[in-house]
């Protein structure tokens, strides 16, 4: 009988054993499916899980009040570089376009590569960007359109047109040394930095409130640099530049439609005299 019990009682605890018995039990509180034991997928795809809950994200790259600092810095370096082109005599005259484009790139770059980003990547330059082109001539044609119908309100009228050599120029200066740092200051690094965690999906981008108060920045850095209340009407092309880098994920459209759309400006402006 105490035989029999005994088979008996093994058979249990093998049935116990095979239906997810304390051993296993414990094996599930740990983490594992009821039954078995922590397999080593599970580990790697729970280190996978942690890995990327703190993986750096491109938002990540400044945090809000660092980006604003950046932005106090920037300015200050700008100024100083236009104040040397003033006063400093050919040499800083011809030195100076080259100083403020590093005014508004060297701080941020040096800020991120701190941090252990990569700052082409953090800050839009890498990638390849969707609609440069289409970006670029949407922007040509719609500013145009602007400039010659302001142009008109005031009761201008067409002069001599601009030489090819010249609006070539102005599209080169403008891409290097205008557009470019812009660009990549405003929309690739103090945009991201302010976004916040809530996002819209606002005609094809995802753009958060970053979007505007970094145009609204971006027109009150005009306007204090030069007094004129009509410098604030840079907010609404910002806008569109900001919405690019949010469709895109890159600056480089932005680049592209800002030193055309500059250009037009220019061309507009000269062929269509007020």
């Amino acid at each position: 009988m105490n035989a029999a019990g005994g088979g008996r009682e093994g058979e249990a605890n093998e049935s116990r054993r095979g239906a997810g018995g304390p051993e296993t039990s414990r094996a599930s509180g740990a983490g594992a499916a009821p039954g078995r034991p922590l397999a080593s997928s599970d580990a790697a795809a729970a280190g996978g899980a942690e890995e990327a809950a703190v993986r750096p994200t491109e938002d990540a790259a400044h945090p809000p009040l660092e980006a604003l600092g950046l932005l106090c810095a920037s300015m200050l370096l700008f100024a100083g570089a236009q104040w040397l082109g003033r006063r400093g005599g050919v040499f800083w005259a011809e030195l100076a376009p080259a100083l403020g484009v590093l005014a508004w790139i060297l701080p941020a770059y040096l800020a991120a590569s701190r941090r252990g980003h990569d700052p082409l990547v953090a800050h839009g330059l890498l990638g390849r960007p969707r609609g440069l082109l289409g970006a670029g001539l949407v922007s040509c044609l719609l500013l145009g359109l602007y400039v010659l119908a302001v142009a008109a309100a005031h009761g201008g009228g067409p002069r001599s047109p601009v030489p090819w050599g010249s609006a070539l120029g102005l599209l080169v200066h403008d891409l290097c040394f205008v557009a470019l740092p812009e660009e990549y200051f405003f929309r690739g690094v103090l945009q991201p930095a302010l976004e916040g965690r809530r996002r819209v999906r606002w005609v094809g981008a995802e753009v958060g409130r970053g979007l505007v108060v970094a145009s609204l920045l971006f027109a009150l850095c005009h306007l204090v640099w030069l007094p004129d209340p009509r410098r604030l009407l840079v907010f609404f092309p910002s806008l569109w530049f900001g919405w690019l880098r949010g469709r895109t994920g890159s600056v480089l459209p932005g680049v592209l439609a800002h030193a055309l759309a500059n250009a037009t400006q220019y061309a507009c402006a000269s062929v269509w005299a007020t």
